[in-house]
């Protein structure tokens, strides 16, 4: 006999394992992996259905509607698989690195599906559909106006894609909340300089991204080597997208990707008009990295939360996300003020010597 624990435990189970399928089988799932995998599905049940139909070589190619070039059938189909394989996981992946419901997402999403729906139409169906009942394969005709239903099947499956794998009214969520440790600000020296530093940083990216460069490196390893260089394209994103440095030395402002710590852009203290902190949310601007609005309006989004807005004379702006925007806005004002900016004591090159020198009053060497 059941006791009310056995029913509360079910339950509990039951709802775990609803769960757990949400999570995998989400929306962006559904699109571009589970919808591309059940149309190559049905394309190939439904040419082994056929199969008794068509000829033991098929043509696919033809030139001024003469079929030109046999092939198997079943060598062809598994070629035009891998092949939609490769490119849609490429895609799929790369989608898989941007803003939930962004417009890069939204299109790599829609050019998963619609590959898959061109590969099937116009390399396979269309072509297929002229070798039916046919006794040999030089008696095939290619179908009227198939380069138009493939462009239009194509066109139809990344508009739907596009609008599917994130609901149009529902407001794109962020990218990477902001981090539940801060980094925060401070003054010291950099590259020899007295300096306000401030960070910014963005682990969800970083995750995604060596996940994504480890699968298409795999997949790189085990079928086409062209697959590494999108798998080094994403690893370079990591520079910038997947954290920034800020510095302010009284003189410029200067903008670095962690990893390298290039100089992306320098900004003189005469060009700066006021500075002040403003909330950013990345489903604004599209997503992350570096953002264009016009061309007197960039940003430099990491993540979503406070950012520190840099008014520049002439009316443009720009606007980077960083942890302890405020004490930057305010380190800005005060230079803009002419306030003198702080210098770290010089640091001896004998500390002996300097605690001898402190002892007696004369100055440190």
């Amino acid at each position: 006999m059941k006791t009310l624990g056995d029913a509360e435990s079910n339950t509990g189970v039951a709802v775990r394992i609803r769960v757990a399928l949400e999570r995998i089988f989400t929306r962006f799932i559904l699109v571009v992996a589970v919808l591309p995998a059940a149309m190559l599905v049905l394309v190939v049940w439904a040419l082994w259905a056929l199969e008794h139909r068509l000829p033991g070589v098929v043509a696919v190619h033809f030139v001024d509607g003469r079929p030109v070039q046999p092939t198997p059938l079943w060598p062809m189909i598994g070629d035009v698989a891998v092949t939609t394989i490769e490119i849609g996981s490429t895609l799929a992946l790369l989608a898989y690195l941007r803003p939930p419901g962004s417009i890069g997402q939204r299109i790599l999403a829609g050019g998963v599906v619609a590959l898959t729906a061109v590969l099937m139409c116009g390399v396979v169906v269309c072509p297929l559909a002229a070798n039916l009942d046919v006794a040999d394969w030089r008696l095939a005709r290619p179908m009227t106006g198939a380069e138009y239903i493939t462009v239009a099947v194509g066109a139809t499956a990344f508009a739907v894609a596009a609008v599917a794998v994130y609901p149009l009214l529902r407001r794109s969520g962020p990218p990477a909340e902001l981090p539940p440790d801060p980094i925060p600000s401070r003054i010291g020296a950099y590259r020899g300089r007295t300096a306000w530093i401030g960070q910014s940083r963005n682990p969800e990216f970083v995750r995604k991204t060596l996940a994504t460069a480890g699968v298409l490196t795999l997949l790189a390893l085990v079928s086409t080597y062209w697959l590494m260089l999108p798998a080094l394209a994403t690893l370079a994103t990591l520079n910038l997208w997947g954290g920034i440095l800020l510095t302010f030395d009284g003189k410029k402002l200067s903008i670095r990707g962690r990893v390298c710590q290039w100089a992306i852009w320098r900004i003189p203290l005469r060009q700066i008009e006021t500075a002040e902190v403003i909330e950013v949310d990345p489903g604004d601007w599209g997503g992350w990295g570096w953002r264009i609005r016009s061309l007197k309006r960039h940003a430099v989004i990491i993540r979503r939360g406070p950012a520190l807005l840099v008014a520049l004379r002439g009316g443009g702006e720009l606007i980077v996300t960083v942890d302890d925007a405020a004490t930057g806005a305010e380190q800005i004002r005060n230079a803009l003020r002419g306030n003198a900016w702080p210098q770290l004591p010089r640091r001896s090159l004998f500390p002996h010597k300097r605690v001898r020198a402190q002892e007696s009053g004369r100055p440190p060497v």
